[in-house]
């Protein structure tokens, strides 16, 4: 058998068929444009984007050359909290992706009586990036289109719906929607009536990579799919990507360096963040994950490196890192909880001593550093939710492919078992092995494809300058310092 796997991030699409005894046979990358909305919105045409990314994974099927007879799996993940808001007859009527920033400040004030409920019940800060909080405020600033509205699906279960007809909620995923019950995993009566949220209709949940239906007719005459392959709808893209790296025992950390890098770790029981900064994650086979997030890194690396016109440098050189440490430069990214757009970070220039000129050149390197940075520091915050310290950690990501981010890293965090993986988009690989685990082609997701290889090779610090570790470190415990200032939080990393 073969696993046709769809990841819907948030960058772009990445489409990749594996065979079940873990070959690549062929995979693909595409862009992914959204539209700006009034405000701060970010929306997309769910139609436009399952015809792009559909025609993107038949021409990866197509490019796979499997076998004549050979069976075939369809299994979609996308970036979490971006979903497709329904009317009474599951036609769309707003799609918005997972940075779509309409809801603001004042609403978000709201409910902050209720912080410390929700993070109980749902295992989730406050944020207006959850199909709850979009549902809440288009009841008070859209009431035209709210009216419309009597369900939700987040991105890879609209896909999975498209192409079945059949409409359900995978578990992972409608956490994501902050009217979930992460220990009693089902909709939550309570968080619905406090959302104000009790007409929206609530899906079947089902585990990650259950086999949901078949792909119909029509959708395979329209994009030369084979007719009958089963469908698997997969988890969220961070839960695929831990797959992906074999990340199953208790203590495994992950850290996902892509458009956004979320650090993960692994846990074999359900527990909470006492600080309430923390999230908590469902995962596959029982297991769940702690989460935090280093912040918006790949987007706004990229963005910069746009603006200068510039390739992005993958070179080690401390050079730029020196010259910033002498002009007194560095560059952090600060979530604020409160706007939307800053979730994940905005960027922060701070400790500047020189002009602008002088400072653009190592922008794209104190953003690497940045990242690195940001990378340790959930770490710590991690081990200090769980109270335990790390027993694996596995950076992943195409922003992985940085060897200044791998030197920094590997500085901060030598003294634990650190492994860059074989294979740095491992999101499209989890979601291949939870579909074929699904599809019951293998025994179970933990015995998919494991090897040395596939564990990634271990990373260390190697540098001829015996001084840059001392740098490193030193930048860091100043880097700390500026995000507790920006931050306002004292407390934290």
């Amino acid at each position: 058998m073969h696993a046709a796997a769809l990841d819907v991030g948030t960058g772009g699409f990445h489409a990749a068929v594996y065979s079940d005894d873990g070959r690549l046979a062929a995979e693909a990358y595409q862009i992914i444009r959204y539209s700006a909305g009034n405000g701060e919105a970010l929306e997309f045409d769910p139609e436009s984007l399952f015809d792009s990314g559909v025609r993107l994974l038949s021409s990866v099927v197509d490019d796979a050359e499997i076998p004549a007879g050979e069976s075939l799996v369809l299994a979609f993940t996308s970036q979490r909290h971006g979903s497709v808001f329904l009317d009474s007859n599951h036609r769309p009527v707003l799609a918005v992706a997972n940075l779509d920033g309409r809801v603001g400040r004042d609403h978000l004030s709201r409910v902050e009586p209720h912080r410390s409920e929700i993070f109980r019940i749902s295992g989730r800060t406050v944020s207006g990036v959850y199909p709850a909080m979009r549902l809440s405020w288009m009841s008070e600033h859209d009431p035209g289109c709210y009216r419309q509205i009597s369900s939700f699906l987040m991105i890879n279960e609209w896909f999975s719906f498209r192409i079945t007809g059949n409409a359900v909620s995978e578990k992972t995923s409608i956490s994501e929607s902050l009217l979930f019950d992460i220990r009693a995993e089902s909709w939550s009566d309570r968080l619905v009536e406090l959302f104000h949220q009790e007409q929206i209709e609530q899906w079947q949940v089902v585990p990650p990579g259950t086999i949901v239906g078949k792909i119909s007719r029509e959708i395979a005459d329209a994009y030369s799919l084979p007719e009958g392959a089963h469908v698997s709808l997969g988890p969220g893209d961070t839960q695929c990507a831990a797959v992906g790296t074999h990340a199953f025992a208790a203590g495994d950390i992950v850290a996902v360096n892509g458009s956004t890098t979320p650090v993960i770790m692994v846990i074999d029981r359900l527990m909470a963040d006492p600080l309430e900064r923390i999230w908590t994650d469902l995962y596959v086979d029982g297991l769940y994950l702690l989460e935090g997030n280093a912040g918006k890194t790949g987007m706004v690396y990229r963005g910069i490196c746009e603006s200068m016109g510039i390739e992005a440098p993958t070179d080690p050189s401390m050079d730029a890192i020196y010259e910033a440490d002498r002009l007194s430069v560095g560059a952090v990214l600060v979530p604020d909880p409160w706007k939307p757009t800053d979730f994940l970070g905005s960027l922060h220039e701070v400790s500047i001593r020189s002009r602008p000129e002088r400072l653009a050149p190592l922008m794209p390197y104190l953003m690497l550093e940045n990242t690195a940075f940001g990378i340790a520091a959930k770490v710590e915050e991690l081990t200090r939710a769980a109270d335990r310290g790390p027993r694996d950690i596995y950076l992943t990501g195409g922003s992985s492919r940085s060897r200044l981010t791998q030197l920094i890293v590997s500085v901060l965090l030598e003294q634990y078992s650190l492994h860059l993986t074989s294979t740095l988009d491992t999101t499209a690989k989890g979601l291949a092995m939870i579909a074929l685990a699904g599809a019951q082609a293998v025994r179970s997701v933990r015995d998919t494809w494991v090897s040395e290889e596939d564990m990634g090779a271990p990373l260390r610090f190697s540098h001829r300058d015996t001084g840059v570790a001392d740098l490193i470190r030193a930048r860091y415990e100043q880097w700390k310092d500026h995000i507790r200032r920006l931050s306002g939080n004292e407390g934290s990393a």
